[in-house]
């Protein structure tokens, strides 16, 4: 799966789209992508914050939202054995020094590491969706806005076969 740099000129713009979604346009994005789709993007500066609690810790995090990496899943409950749901996984990447320093092994500090993992159904089910945040709206704005439109102004960059950049125009 190809990278996506996304460079600070960029940043702003992207969640300036993404704060323009109600709820219905964050569903209907959300539910117009195939389930093969899957991206890994890293911003350049932050993009957000991200309140989780960490409850091995016991402890309330804010951190920054510094990548997103997502894809699909087949959400299967206990109560519904036979049926598959159709589900999206959102894992928030962070650069938080506290978190990067929990992640090292052997003296080395990774980048970026997951802060937490967002599991999302897709299909409402009769339970009030939990759609309305800083990841997800991020993961809209890239998944509609980006490189499909020439009046958008972000542009998308192929650098090699794995490696994009996304910039303002």
């Amino acid at each position: 799966m190809p990278l996506t740099w996304i460079e600070s000129s960029a940043v702003p713009v992207l969640t300036g789209f993404g704060e323009s979604y109600d709820a219905a346009d964050l569903w209907g994005i959300l539910e117009w992508v195939e389930r093969d789709v899957e991206g890994l993007v890293v911003f350049e500066t932050s993009a957000g914050r991200h309140r989780f609690d960490d409850t091995i810790a016991g402890r309330v995090l804010d951190v920054s939202i510094d990548g997103l990496y997502w894809h699909h899943i087949d959400v299967i409950f206990e109560e519904l054995p036979d049926k598959k749901l159709d589900g999206m996984v959102i894992h928030i990447l962070t650069r938080d020094r506290g978190l990067r320093r929990d992640h090292a092994s052997t003296g080395r500090r990774p980048s970026v590491v997951e802060a937490e993992v967002d599991v999302m159904l897709l299909l409402p089910i009769g339970v009030e969706p939990k759609v309305d945040s800083i990841p997800v709206r991020l993961v809209a704005a890239l998944l509609d806005e980006v490189g499909i439109d020439e009046s958008v102004p972000l542009n998308l960059e192929m650098l090699d076969e794995q490696t994009r950049t996304v910039f303002a125009a």
